[in-house]
């Protein structure tokens, strides 16, 4: 009785289509978040994760390439780990006594909004494949490229050189370049972060995210309408 469902990314979409759903009645709907507000004015200070602090979000693998980084330079700017789970004892023992990483445990949604705001760039490294990635539509609301893995929606976020960085999903080396890339080079991304919140505007924000919601709607209401009227 269903009429369609709505996707939150088209890597979503794949997953459910390969399970057997009907992909005539699953159409693509993205997330949309509220603008926090702050938008990021300069280049940034710190390079910033923010979530939970677990393997399949790449965690280690992030504390891989910020090794290969600090060993190569460094990036001119340090690495905040905001958030907590199952590795947090493991990132506070990496962190302690570093001057280049900042493990700041759990921050409050304010916290959070003026971390993003300051951030050279946020880091998402997942080894899973996200179905959306809500924080890194929280980045481009800020006027903030992303790093993020090179797989599941993050592709549908994240326009490669343009709103912020792809990095090979699992790959420290790979990460450490994309991480270098933007933190070296303060115009660029200045210049990503203009793209990034454009991009949010233009796709991810709650006047955009509530139309689309209506007009999905009227489709539905309408294929309803038109599939009744066939049967009688």
């Amino acid at each position: 009785g269903v009429e369609r469902f709505l996707c939150i990314s088209a890597a979503q979409r794949d997953v459910l289509v390969r399970s057997g759903m009907p992909a005539e009645r699953l159409v693509v709907k993205h997330n949309f978040v509220p603008d926090p507000g702050p938008v990021r004015s300069g280049g940034g200070d710190h390079v910033l994760y923010l979530g939970r602090l677990a393997e399949p979000k790449g965690v280690r693998l992030l504390m891989a390439a910020w090794d290969v980084l600090a060993a190569r330079g460094g990036a001119g700017v340090p690495l905040v780990i905001a958030g907590a789970g199952p590795l947090d004892r493991e990132v506070a023992a990496w962190a302690a006594d570093r001057d280049d990483v900042r493990y700041v445990g759990l921050y409050d949604p304010e916290q959070c909004r003026e971390a993003v705001a300051r951030a050279v760039a946020v880091v998402a490294p997942s080894l899973s494949l996200e179905t959306f990635g809500l924080v890194v539509a929280e980045a481009m609301a800020a006027g903030v490229p992303a790093v993020a893995a090179g797989h599941g929606a993050f592709v549908e976020l994240v326009e490669d050189g343009v709103t912020g960085l792809l990095h090979r999903p699992g790959d420290p080396a790979s990460l450490a370049s994309r991480i270098r890339e933007v933190a070296t080079d303060p115009a660029r991304s200045r210049e990503m972060g203009r793209a990034a919140r454009l991009r949010y505007e233009q796709a991810f924000s709650p006047a955009v995210g509530l139309e689309r919601l209506v007009e999905e709607y009227r489709a539905a209401i309408a294929g309803r309408t038109e599939s009744m009227g066939g049967s009688t």
